[in-house]
């Protein structure tokens, strides 16, 4: 069973979910963003770096809203702006401590760039530049 849990405001319905339809020793596997970069935005480079432009809060569990506004085609043919996607900000600790609640076993956690290849070479700025800095996604293999 594959979740991506960015999308999702609380999580741990989802993880009971999981618990409740995965057999014993049945295979999870989580991928989310990388709670650590979620404060560094990638078209933020300021010369020698990326700045940090949002806390690292672990009392929240705030929205970070991708694009205000996506321009969707209709059945129309013609483009219609509708609400852009939302993330859900998840810290590290309140995703563990959530599996370790509904007795989860970690077996692998790795850092990745999803479909994309990181390229340290590539222009300052630019999202191959920027996820050979700040990995974007941590995903993990968890059992029963």
């Amino acid at each position: 069973m594959i979740c991506q849990n960015k999308r999702i405001p609380n999580h741990k319905p989802v993880f009971e979910e999981v618990f409740r339809v995965l057999r014993a020793y049945g295979l999870y596997r989580l991928s989310f963003s990388n709670p650590f970069r979620a404060g560094i935005d990638g078209e933020n480079w300021c010369g020698d770096g990326y700045a940090i432009h949002h806390p690292y809060d672990t009392n929240r569990s705030e929205l970070w809203v991708d694009e205000l506004t996506w321009a969707v085609e209709g059945r129309d043919g013609r483009k219609h702006p509708v609400a852009g996607p939302k993330e859900s900000h998840h810290t590290l600790s309140r995703i563990l401590n959530a599996l370790i609640k509904r007795k989860f076993t970690l077996l692998q956690l790795w850092e990745t760039t999803g479909s994309h290849a990181p390229d340290i070479e590539a222009e300052a700025g630019s999202w191959e530049h920027f996820i050979a800095i700040a990995p974007p996604y941590l995903e993990l293999w968890i059992k029963i």
